[in-house]
């Protein structure tokens, strides 16, 4: 959109809808001073938040373990002028990339990324319902971005990362509720978490 807005399009039939998704229009709030580095997506499927997100830095990384999506991701972060020098999309489990990150560099398959190189601003992370799980989100705080972006489709293994990345040194900067299944018991939760 003009005024910096992410949009989605979706087609129904003959007609074109355009969708300011909630779920996007939340963390996109705050990035305003982000930091250049890079952002990870982890678990980005089709690029979605990295789509929306990834003007504000340097670099963009996006870790999805479904390669249809990692193919739609590449085309669509692409699509969004960038070069193939500030976007990369791995076909990798996330949990495995982070435990590289951790010892310094991965460079098995096409993922380049080297830490000392472009520092982990952001990280956005949008896991399965069994969410990140202890290690990795240990081995995450252990990296230190700046900000992390959670959403959750669990409120329970929000609770048991987030504490997890509280005992790494992360505090909750803020939480939303988003009932994007109206009419269900189904919520997804969102929670920036910041360094302290």
């Amino acid at each position: 959109a003009l005024d910096g807005r992410c949009l989605v399009q979706d087609r129904l039939g003959d007609d074109v809808l355009e969708l300011l998704p909630v779920a996007v229009q939340v963390p996109h709030r705050g990035l305003e001073h982000a930091p250049g580095g890079a952002l990870a997506d982890l678990f980005c499927g089709v690029g979605l938040f990295a789509a929306c997100l990834g003007d504000r830095f340097a670099r963009v990384i996006g870790v999805e373990n479904d390669e249809r999506a990692v193919r739609d991701a590449r085309n669509n972060l692409l699509r969004d002028r960038r070069t193939g020098d500030e976007v990369e999309v791995v076909c990798a489990d996330a949990a495995a990339v982070l435990a590289r990150w951790r010892e310094g560099d991965w460079r098995d398959g096409d993922l380049r990324y080297k830490a000392p190189d472009w520092p982990l601003a952001t990280v956005v992370l949008d896991p399965p319902r069994t969410g990140l799980g202890d290690a990795a989100a240990a081995i995450l705080a252990a990296l230190g971005p700046a900000r992390i972006i959670y959403m959750s489709c669990d409120p329970a293994t929000l609770a048991r990362d987030s504490a997890t990345l509280a005992a790494g040194g992360y505090g909750l900067a803020r939480a939303r509720v988003i009932d994007m299944f109206p009419q269900t018991s189904h919520v997804e939760c969102l929670a920036e978490l910041v360094r302290r």
